[in-house]
């Protein structure tokens, strides 16, 4: 008897949504760079309700901004409490238009 090998790709779109609604958030922008019906499960606003209502997903807190008290200038740096606790600095991420203007006295 010969095997069938079903693949990510030809399940339905119910099944899909709900096999990718476990994957975890860091992995989403790969996921979406995949192929384009990935993409278009991982877009669709019934991917983000299937997350939610699955228990799957994550949290991230985004802190940006700051000031050097040292020569007192404004730096702009965003860091990423991750899902799973971990601390990420992105650099630069956020450039704010407002940083060339002068600081208030």
């Amino acid at each position: 008897m010969p095997t069938t090998r079903a693949t990510l790709l030809s399940l339905s779109e119910d099944a899909l949504r709900r096999a990718l609604a476990h994957v975890p958030l860091q992995h989403h922008g790969a996921l979406a760079q995949t192929c384009k019906r990935l993409r278009a499960v991982k877009q669709a606003t019934r991917f983000r309700r299937e997350r939610a209502n699955s228990g799957c997903e994550e949290s991230v807190l985004i802190v940006t901004g700051g000031s050097d008290a040292r020569d007192d200038t404004w730096n702009e740096h965003t860091f990423v409490l991750q899902a799973d606790g971990t601390w990420r600095a992105r650099l630069a991420q956020n450039p704010n238009p407002l940083l060339k203007m002068p600081r208030a006295a």
